[in-house]
């Protein structure tokens, strides 16, 4: 009869199952085309939307340089210079959703790279399914708008910055920050998800050498870190300086922080509970599969919790937890400081948080995967 300790040296060495690679290429080959047929589908027949008509009345319709001297803080600009050439081919809705459909379909492949980052194949298998048939994504994947990207550079950001973590190499810090700049030039609150990662880097090196994955220093990920930094803070002077030299940033500014329509985004109060409570609903509505409250929602958000708690109480899945919750939560935190420090007229929707929505996702594929 084997002892504890020889069972545990057996249970060590098991070999762990994986899934066939010809299963994972084609579960992901038709996830891909099923998601391409109904985006498609929507690409025509969809209505368009008010938020659609500015993007394409206001910026598609000017040259680069028009976009650059007249620079509004509300442009999504990297989404705007990759649309105008579609723009040449006509102007039917159908043809500038393109960019928007592309940047959603390379969403798939890079979600489940992230997700088998985090956790393993069949958690990113299963999070990568439900995300590019999730109605909210689908919508932005088939909008005249840079939603769409902003998720797809932020989804290869973390890539970037969990490598860069784990390995300390320079590419990946400097592919970190490349990817948040354009990031950033395509909407401006990817600014908040930048905070959200340096939260988590600062996290990760906290917990000093003797305790990360990975053979890297301590001062290395700060070089790295503060590299990262530098590079990003020259995107964010670029950003300043275009609005500076615009004569129309000025007072956009102010219309686009400060405006009559206040959004869908109110600062949470415990006097008004119920009420101030509808943003952070809203948008773990948005992750879901049902729009609206009650018994689905409460479900989904419950599965969503078990996956977290899974994932803290597994050793080896906890740091990518904790990032997956900072990712989910704190956007929501900080949206919600600065709504209560510019006062009741704050500019704000929770899209602007879209890509918040895989974590949520992903949190959930867990979960999911756990019960089963």
């Amino acid at each position: 009869m084997k002892s504890p300790a020889q069972n545990r040296l057996t249970q060590r060495h098991e070999p762990i199952h994986r899934p066939p690679q010809t299963l994972i290429w084609g579960t992901l080959i038709a996830v891909i085309l099923f998601s391409f047929w109904i985006k498609l589908t929507l690409l025509e027949t969809r209505p368009l939307l008010l938020d659609e008509r500015y993007e394409a009345t206001q910026h598609i319709t000017h040259s680069v340089i028009f976009n650059l001297l007249h620079f509004r803080v509300d442009a999504q600009l990297f989404h705007a210079l990759l649309t105008m050439p579609m723009s040449l081919l006509g102007w039917e809705p159908a043809l500038l959703r393109w960019v928007s459909l592309l940047a959603g379909m390379l969403v798939i492949p890079v979600s489940y790279r992230l997700g088998k980052q985090l956790f393993d194949t069949r958690v990113a298998l299963l999070a990568t399914a439900m995300f590019s048939v999730l109605p909210q994504a689908v919508l932005h994947f088939t909008a005249i708008r840079g939603y769409s990207l902003v998720i797809l550079l932020c989804l290869a950001s973390s890539i970037a910055l969990i490598n860069a973590l784990k390995s300390g190499r320079v590419h990946y810090w400097l592919s970190f920050a490349l990817l948040i700049i354009l990031a950033l030039f395509t909407h401006i609150s990817a600014g908040i998800f930048l905070i959200t990662n340096y939260v988590y880097i600062l996290w990760w090196i906290g917990r000093g050498p003797a305790h990360l994955p990975s053979r890297t220093s301590r001062r290395s990920l700060l070089g790295g870190a503060t590299l990262a930094a530098l590079v990003i803070g020259i995107g964010i002077m670029s950003i300043a300086g275009l609005i500076i030299q615009s004569d129309t940033s000025v007072g956009n500014l102010q219309e686009v922080l400060l405006d009559d329509q206040v959004g869908d985004f109110t600062p949470f109060r415990l006097s008004d509970f119920g009420t101030t409570l509808s943003p952070y609903v809203d948008l773990l509505s948005e992750a879901s599969f049902y729009r609206g409250r009650g018994l689905p929602l409460f479900l989904y958000g419950t599965v969503v919790l078990l996956g977290s708690m899974v994932g803290f109480a597994q050793l080896r899945h906890r740091w990518a937890t904790w990032y997956l919750v900072l990712v989910a939560i704190l956007p929501l935190v900080v949206f919600n400081t600065i709504r209560t420090v510019v006062g009741p007229g704050f500019y704000g929707y929770t899209r602007y948080l879209s890509y918040s929505l895989f974590s949520f996702v992903l949190l959930a594929a867990n979960g999911i995967w756990w019960l089963s």
